[in-house]
This record gives C-alpha cells, sequence and structure tokens, in this order.
C-alpha cells in the first residue's frame, strides 16, 4: 500500500497482543523501517525465555512445535528471540502486559524492556496487577485503551495543512 501510494508510510503502525504481540515485536526489530508507532501486548520476544517461566502445558507445546530444546535446536530457538535485535528498532513501542500471566509470563515485557532501555529506544511500558493473558477488568481495559490511542495521537499526528 505504500508502495502504491494509498498510504502514507509516517502513518502506519502495527499492534497486537498474545501471538500478535510476538508479530509486532519481530515486525519492528525485522523491518525497522516501516512502521510509525507499534504496541505491544503480552507477546513473546524470547522462545526460550518464555519455557523457562510459561506454564508447563505451553512449555510443552512450544518445546513440539519449535522441534526440540533450546539446546537441541539453538538455531531455531535465536530465530524467535529478538533481543538480540532490540538495537536495530526504530519504531516506538508501547508495552503493556498483565502481572499474573500464566500464558505469557511478564519476565518477556521486562526482558523486552530492559533491552529497550539499554539501546535507548522509545518506548513506554505499563502492566496491569491481578490481571492475567488478556485485561479482563473494565478499569484496565479502559486504561490500555486510553493508553493506545494516546501512543497512536503521539507518533500518528497527521500533518498540518497550511491553509
Amino acid at each position: 500500500m505504500v508502495t502504491i501510494g494509498l498510504v502514507d508510510q509516517k502513518h502506519v503502525g502495527i499492534s497486537g497482543g498474545s501471538h500478535g504481540g510476538t508479530v509486532v515485536a519481530n515486525a519492528v526489530a525485522k523491518y525497522p523501517d516501516v512502521f510509525a508507532v507499534g504496541i505491544e501486548k503480552f507477546g513473546v520476544v524470547d522462545r526460550a525465555l518464555f519455557l523457562q517461566y510459561t506454564n508447563r502445558n505451553s512449555a510443552i507445546r512450544w518445546e513440539t512445535k519449535m522441534g526440540g530444546t533450546p539446546e537441541q535446536k539453538p538455531a531455531v530457538y535465536r530465530k524467535a528471540n529478538i533481543l538480540p535485535d532490540v538495537a536495530k528498532i526504530k519504531t516506538p513501542l508501547l508495552i503493556l502486559h498483565g502481572e499474573e500471566d500464566p500464558q505469557v509470563p511478564p519476565q518477556e515485557s521486562q526482558e523486552f524492556v530492559a533491552a529497550l532501555k539499554a539501546a535507548g529506544k522509545t518506548y513506554d511500558y505499563h502492566t496491569y496487577p491481578n490481571e492475567g493473558h488478556g485485561f479482563q477488568q473494565r478499569d484496565h481495559r479502559e486504561d490500555a485503551d486510553k493508553r493506545e490511542l494516546a501512543f497512536l495521537n503521539k507518533y500518528l499526528q497527521a500533518p498540518q495543512v497550511d491553509q
């Protein structure tokens, strides 16, 4: 759409939660010049780290999907780890996570934020107490929505037209 002129690249954002959050993290690391803003919600940024902290069923399922353990398949797990690629990220990121997430443990976002901070990247990070995988409490959903809208407005402002 950018190539054919339908979209101004300065106004393209990406957002997602869970698997979608994983896609956001990967997209902004692998395609640093494509997105003007990213919203990453409770996604996986390092599949090996995820296996350490997730629940047993998720760990077994993902170890099977990955073809083995991180020790057995280091190259596969490296591809599923964006932390070493954080320096490439140019996109401002909003990162949101539930503090009691059993599916994608909050350590994922904590490590991501630590790497972003160390690399001097632009981000905003917020967690929600007593929330699991996604935000169930109404006040948390409202807060997340307000944060997302404010972040989008900040980084996707339409150009001012002189009159």
